[in-house]
């Protein structure tokens, strides 16, 4: 009976070790993402800054604001933000419902949105700007190569650790007295 327990308190423990690090994964992706993204101050980084553009068509795309397209326009006013996620999915041909473009806030006279440059390479280049008066004001950027999911699964595992480490000493089989 004693063996069966351990057994039954291990497979547990390792079920909450999973457990917690699956669902730990995307917090830890959006907080890392945010520790990781500095202010854009360098003209390099305005330079390559990812801003939504449209095309004459109505089709929307990322560029760089350093080198916007001359058959591009720079998107400053209202949009629709299903459509253009669905753009930017359908320029990878990319299915599913994975959002590209953000808006975060929106008043009177600014609007803030965050775009990430759609890629099938595994690295992300991301901006977080405002919009006021037809400018875009860059705030963040983050940009990062192949590396970064390593990071974030560093995160989850300490994360599991943690919740793992907690379980055990909450529901540890009490030993008996000899």
């Amino acid at each position: 009976m004693r063996r069966t327990s351990k057994l039954l308190f291990a497979v547990l423990a390792f079920a909450v070790f999973l457990g917690s690090c699956s669902l730990s994964i995307g917090p830890t992706w959006n907080l890392e993402q945010r520790l990781f993204s500095r202010p854009v101050l360098k003209d390099a980084d305005r330079k390559r800054f990812p801003v939504l553009v449209v095309d004459s068509g109505g089709r929307y795309s990322v560029a760089a604001l350093g080198s916007i397209p001359n058959e591009k326009v720079l998107v400053v006013g209202e949009l629709d933000e299903k459509k253009v996620n669905r753009d930017l999915r359908a320029s990878i041909q990319l299915e599913g419902d994975y959002t590209y473009f953000q808006i975060s806030s929106r008043s009177a006279e600014s609007m803030s949105v965050s775009v990430e440059k759609p890629t099938r390479h595994n690295s992300i280049l991301k901006g977080w700007y405002a919009i006021k008066d037809g400018a875009v004001i860059p705030r963040r950027i983050f940009d990062t190569g192949p590396g970064y999911p390593f990071l974030v699964l560093i995160g989850a595992f300490a994360f599991g650790l943690l919740a793992t480490g907690i379980f055990v000493l909450i529901f540890r089989p009490i030993r008996a007295k000899k």
